[in-house]
Parts: C-alpha cells; sequence; structure tokens
C-alpha cells in the first residue's frame, strides 16, 4: 500500500535547485507567420491528396 501524503520524488541534492527543464518541440513555440504557413501547407497535401484520390 502506497502512502502518496509522504513520497518525496526527487532528481537532485537535498537543497540544489531543480535540473533545468528540456523544451519540448510545441507549435505553439512557433511564430504566427510559421503556424500558418505549416497549416496552409497541411492543406494543400490534404487536397492533392483528394484529388488524386478522385482521378
Amino acid at each position: 500500500m502506497n502512502d502518496y501524503r509522504h513520497h518525496h520524488h526527487r532528481d537532485h541534492a537535498p537543497g540544489h535547485a531543480h535540473p533545468p527543464l528540456a523544451a519540448t518541440p510545441s507549435l505553439f513555440r512557433l511564430p504566427a507567420w510559421q503556424r500558418l504557413a505549416l497549416s496552409g501547407a497541411l492543406v494543400a497535401v490534404l487536397w492533392i491528396a483528394v484529388m488524386v484520390a478522385l482521378t
């Protein structure tokens, strides 16, 4: 049986700061023009796939 109230998870020595977090890739970190370009490219690829499937 686990007692979660007393569980302390540490990746560092007591009294020292937490290690820095690794930056994860995210669409929200991209500038607006890059998000628009990416979405436009995705729309174009989907339209091309639909046109190929219909012909």
